[in-house]
């Protein structure tokens, strides 16, 4: 066991099979979680490392805002009624799960006033994002595109955005969802990796299920990548649990109602900043350093 629990951010698909793993019946989590079947004892066994302080699951603010319940048959189209009715069970173990767990914290970035934050979340997000000439990145032809995501109703997508965050944060973004790890037309994982590295000195990149158990399986892998972590550029959170969090998000809109504005200019977001990160004009960094995959 080493001295400081192995920190990762994590994804939604993660925190709710974490929870039907725990909370519910085995049949239950098996019709719900994709090869679940492969996977469930190791999801079991990552409870275990979290319930014993060796493991710390760090949601980025944007899964967070993503756990909020919605009703699946509301304007949707039957075929997508039972994907999202799905996506809502995860939501729903993934906050029973969270709030009996410690160890489950989330980033909470500038006293909770985070609009500038988000603002460079999006800036990173669009760096991995395809724009074609006519500005719909769905228009360009599937073997022809160079960058992981593609944008959704002209918005940056779900999955950029998560990622985005998960980089300021330093972390890798352990995920169940697969989209994150396809090899064609773009192999995601490696580009993303790729970019982070071009643009700020960093080498966070989306973390398949099994990459995360061989690190956690040996513990001369363990350190080094704790140790890697710790030295990534990344900004400056307080990390808090669920209840907590709760309770101080409530305290922060309560606040923003009574007073009607963002009480967080860019100057004291930049202050929060622990190692400085080029966020502001992202441009390419004077380096060409391999990547250590």
């Amino acid at each position: 066991m080493t001295e400081k629990p192995v920190q990762f951010a994590v994804d939604a698909s993660v925190l709710g099979a974490l929870g039907l793993a725990t909370l519910a019946s085995k049949e239950k989590f098996l019709a719900t979680v994709p090869s679940g079947e492969e996977i469930y004892d190791d999801i079991l066994w990552l409870d275990y490392l979290i319930r014993n302080n060796e493991v710390e699951l760090i949601l980025p603010y944007t899964v967070m805002k993503g756990l909020k319940a919605r009703n699946p048959n509301a304007n949707n189209p039957e075929h997508k009624a039972e994907k999202l009715a799905r996506q809502e069970k995860y939501k729903r173990f993934a906050k029973m799960y969270m709030n009996g767990q410690p160890n489950i914290k989330i980033a909470y970035v500038n006293g909770g006033f985070v609009g500038d934050f988000l603002y460079f979340v999006d800036n990173l997000a669009t760096l991995y994002t395809e724009e074609a000439s006519d500005g719909y990145g769905l228009s360009i032809p599937y073997n022809e595109r160079t960058k992981p995501f593609v944008p959704y109703n002209n918005n940056l997508s779900y999955p950029a955005l998560k990622m985005a965050e998960s980089t300021l944060l330093g972390l890798d973004f352990l995920t169940l969802n697969t989209k994150y790890f396809l090899k064609k037309p773009v192999h995601v994982q490696n580009t993303i990796q790729k970019i982070n590295k071009q643009y700020l000195n960093s080498d966070v990149k989306p973390l398949a299920f099994d990459q995360a158990l061989a690190i956690m399986d040996d513990l001369e892998k363990l350190e080094s990548y704790i140790n890697k972590t710790e030295a990534r550029p990344k900004i400056a959170t307080e990390l808090l649990d669920y209840k907590n969090f709760k309770k101080h998000a409530h305290k922060v809109n309560m606040e923003k109602r009574s007073t009607r504005e963002l009480h967080n200019t860019r100057t004291l977001f930049i202050k929060y900043l622990d190692t400085p990160l080029n966020l502001e004009d992202l441009k390419p960094l004077a380096q060409d350093d391999d990547l250590q995959m």
